[in-house]
């Protein structure tokens, strides 16, 4: 009588160590997916480094050795457009020949928050003008109309839990339905062995069953059991032994 509930807190604890597992291994992955392709390099700090160290001096502007090197290192380029004019009046050696030289107000709000020609652009304020930093088309990727509701972003932390909970809860769902059906699956063909002749292997596994206390509340794949024994063994009863008997 011992071996089946034995055996179902063992099943459980396999599941609970298996779903366990299983979570930690996606926690893990997808963390170390996120810090591989997340780089300390931001291109937007590079541009606002880039404008601060631009300088407008009597021979026109110029920008430190450093930054020229920095831009370089990372493949970017770099050009200024005036604010009253909205055109070019500085820009690196590298800069690509499609980059246009003049540029409207919706010019300026695509490439702030997109492209041009393909190419990832990002912004920082200069002096009198905006300095804007390309890159190689390959190395970033913009989200040109990011807009997410205000209430999908408080409640996903919330949300993401709940939905956890209700895949661990259905998991241990169908591991408790697959388990009580194997179970019963394997009593039945315990009866089954018994009514061809071979009652004693479950009289083996089950001794005693005379001597089962009545206020005992046995899992309910023990139901099959009592069952071929009322009929099959004790002649249609089974006697439970009371406490109060003496």
């Amino acid at each position: 009588m011992k071996s089946i509930p034995k055996l179902i807190r063992r099943f459980v604890g396999i599941m609970t160590l298996g779903t366990i597992l299983l979570i930690t291994l996606n926690i893990t992955f997808f963390a170390a997916v996120f810090v591989r392709n997340t780089s300390t390099f931001s291109p937007w700090d590079m541009a606002e480094h880039a404008a601060a160290a631009l300088q407008l001096t009597y021979s026109g502007y110029s920008i430190s050795d450093d930054v020229t090197a920095e831009l370089k290192e990372e493949n970017a380029w770099a050009f200024l457009i005036d604010n009253d004019t909205r055109q070019v009046v500085w820009r690196t050696d590298h800069l690509p020949d499609n980059i246009p030289m003049q540029y409207t107000l919706p010019d300026i709000a695509e490439l702030t928050r997109g492209y041009i020609d393909g190419y990832p652009t990002f912004t920082g304020e200069a002096q009198n003008g905006l300095l804007v930093s390309g890159f190689p088309e390959d190395r970033f990727r913009k989200h040109t109309r990011a807009g997410w509701d205000y209430n999908f972003i408080v409640n996903l932390p919330g949300n993401t839990i709940i939905i956890l909970i209700i895949n661990i809860v259905l998991i241990f769902f169908i591991f408790g339905v697959t388990a009580f059906s194997l179970m019963t699956s394997g009593l039945t063909r315990l009866l089954s062995a018994g009514k061809d002749g071979t009652a004693h292997v479950i009289g083996a596994i089950l001794p005693d069953l005379k001597l089962l206390p009545c206020d005992c509340k046995p899992f309910a794949s023990h139901f099959f059991v009592f069952q071929y024994f009322n009929r099959y063994q004790y002649g249609n009863s089974i006697h439970c032994s009371d406490k109060n008997d003496s």
